[in-house]
């Protein structure tokens, strides 16, 4: 078990990968099984032992991002025991599994999601490899903002709920870039996920009018933003093509970047420069000409590229680029 380096996200990591192979099993079910997920857990006959997981802890929401060769997790009686009657909303983001709970069966394909609840007995099973995330929201929070969720345990989430899939990309972008380095932020993003959940699962009337003007438009724009990164290096890259693939109006996609006091283009003309910046100032890409830096950012134009440049960072592209080439000799 090891901190991550995002100190800011408090994140632990457990693999068997680090431990003798005599002593994973019982690292997996001591460790992670028992001290940690609170879980009896017991490794697929026929599957490798092998199994990773980053955790996360924030104030009234905590996440645990994994995957497994095949692992079998039960919630007995004994460990009830414990008084945590936490919700847990776990996605399937590759693999299948099985879900076993308040008298119910659900299976789950890849990008299927589950609610279940801490507070019963129960089994979920990954037959073979698969990666997951699980959320663990407090019962009191869910509650509030959800149609009667205890209806919704072990009940399928289907793939293609918009909530679900704005849901499991805000996570994992979030975590990923560590982006959460104030108390501030990691409130909001605990906000924000509390209301995708709830929106997953069933919001009430209340509920889902403050979650789509909250939660559900700051997970829309990280997905566009990401949407952004991907194409910049085309031309064609604009806002109908980018509302279109979000089955959203080009509209609705300004009023995001507004939002933030900025505007589509002007985002999509900051990210060019920053990554153009980037590529100037690392040796890998030395041998590049300033056009072929220029034209792989998705400017089509070798002047503006030049004049935009200089105007962001005070200085040309070969200023910044014989800089770095100084100061790494």
């Amino acid at each position: 078990m090891t901190k991550e380096s995002g100190q800011t996200n408090r994140a632990l990591y457990f693999s068997t990968d680090s431990i003798p192979a005599r002593d994973r099993l019982p690292y997996l079910r001591e460790a992670f099984g028992r001290s940690t997920a609170r879980l009896e857990l017991a490794p697929v006959e026929g599957c490798p032992l092998g199994w990773s997981a980053s955790s996360y802890s924030f104030d009234g929401l905590g996440v645990i991002s994994g995957q497994t060769n095949g692992i079998r997790c039960h919630r007995t009686q004994q460990l009830l025991t414990d008084g945590n009657d936490d919700f847990l909303f776990t996605a399937n983001l590759s693999g299948a599994s099985l879900i076993f709970q308040v008298g119910r069966e659900c299976r789950l394909g890849p990008g299927d999601a589950v609610l279940k609840s801490s507070s019963d007995v129960g089994d979920h099973d990954f037959p073979g490899p698969a990666r997951y995330l699980t959320l663990r929201i407090p019962r009191r929070q869910l509650n509030g903002m959800a149609v009667k969720p205890e209806d919704a345990l072990a009940r399928l989430i289907p793939a293609n709920t918009e909530a679900l899939r704005l849901l499991v990309d805000y996570v994992e972008i979030a975590l990923r870039k560590h982006h959460l380095t104030s108390p501030r932020l990691r409130q909001l993003f605990t906000t924000h996920v509390h209301d995708l959940v709830a929106l997953a699962v069933g919001a009430t009337r209340d509920t889902s009018d403050v979650a789509h003007g909250r939660g559900l438009q700051a997970a829309r724009l990280s997905a566009i933003k990401g949407d952004i990164i991907a194409g910049l290096g085309s031309e064609r890259l604009d806002v109908t093509g980018i509302a279109r693939a979000r089955g959203v109006t080009p509209r609705y996609v300004q009023m995001l970047f507004e939002s933030e006091g900025t505007t589509f283009t002007k985002h999509v003309l900051e990210q060019r420069l920053t990554r153009a910046r980037r590529m100037l100032a690392d040796r890998s890409f030395c041998h590049w000409t300033i056009s072929a830096v220029a034209f792989e950012v998705g400017f089509g134009n070798l002047s503006y590229f030049n004049r935009v440049f200089r105007r962001t960072f005070g200085a040309t592209p070969s200023d910044i680029r014989a800089t770095a080439q100084t100061t790494e000799s």
